[in-house]
């Protein structure tokens, strides 16, 4: 078994750690929402980073009032790949929890993992737990959803990875199983794109800057990702558990969000919504490969 090189270091300004193995590196950053802030193959930047917010740290203590706390701040966006809680229409203020998704994670290292653990979330009562590795060539993230509450909650644990653009998205699907958002978020258009499926693939162009969101279930739990990169196409393969049958907060297991203003797509996967008594959770895990390829996006 290939282990990685772990180590301290900056990633885009905040105090994080590294794991690289010959051709791929992948930062973490656990000061602000536990996020893998830098996947990086053969030296090429794939997950994009808002650089007006570089190295912004919070001390969660200060946040006295959840709600004003959100609305001085705003709905911030840092990049990189994170955890979120759905439904989106359960936000306090239509902001992310800020002890899930701004404040310090706690950190823990082994010899070929590490753990990053977030506070117990003061909106929700959950807590989450990311796990990274890198084995082999292979990125494997394992994201935990804990219900550390003293009453049931029900909810459904969202990975969101921001994904530099262009970039292409390549999906195990039928025809009919995918939908724009626009009937169900009136502040988004109709996607102008084709949702039609060729040979059971979906193919969401996010190339340019346009705004979209498209969502629905797939074939399969495996989904490509083709990232240009200073002339250079990158194919990076998410493979995840999925459950064909579950429920799906949004109605989805997979949705593509496309940035208007900032050059980034998002993919987003979800695990099954659940409805979690205390001390239980629900997992998703998730392992990544990639490779270079000879087309262009």
């Amino acid at each position: 078994m290939s282990r990685p090189a772990i180590k301290p270091t900056k990633i885009y300004g905040w105090d994080g750690i590294e794991l690289s193995n010959d051709e791929l590196s992948v930062g973490l950053t656990p000061s602000i929402g536990g996020r893998i802030m830098s996947l990086k193959y053969q030296g090429q930047e794939m997950l994009f980073v808002d650089p007006l917010h570089t190295g912004e740290t919070f001390s969660p203590q200060d946040w006295r009032s959840l709600s004003e706390a959100k609305k001085k701040m705003g709905f911030r966006v840092w990049g990189g790949d994170k955890t979120w809680v759905a439904p989106q229409s359960s936000w306090l203020e239509g902001i992310p929890p800020l002890d899930l998704d701004a404040a310090p994670y706690a950190l823990t290292l082994t010899e070929h993992e590490v753990q990053m653990s977030s506070p117990v979330c003061r909106e929700t009562g959950l807590q989450i737990i990311r796990h990274v590795s890198l084995i082999d060539g292979k990125v494997r993230l394992c994201e935990e959803l804990h219900n550390r509450s003293s009453q049931a909650v029900s909810r459904g644990l969202w990975n969101v990875t921001q994904v530099k653009r262009p970039c292409l998205f390549e999906i195990p699907a039928k025809n009919e199983t995918f939908r724009s958002y626009h009937h169900e978020d009136r502040t988004l258009p109709a996607f102008q794109g084709s949702l039609a499926c060729l040979n059971e693939r979906l193919t969401i162009d996010c190339t340019k800057p346009s705004l979209f969101k498209v969502g629905g279930n797939p074939l399969g739990g495996a989904v490509m990702i083709y990232v240009m990169v200073n002339d250079q196409k990158l194919a990076w393969k998410k493979e995840f558990n999925y459950q064909p049958s579950a429920q799906y907060a949004h109605d989805s297991a997979v949705e593509i969000f496309n940035s208007p203003t900032l050059p980034y797509a998002e993919i987003e996967l979800h695990a099954p919504f659940s409805t979690l008594a205390p001390h239980q959770f629900v997992r998703l895990e998730q392992t990544w490969q990639i490779s270079a390829c000879s087309s262009k996006v």
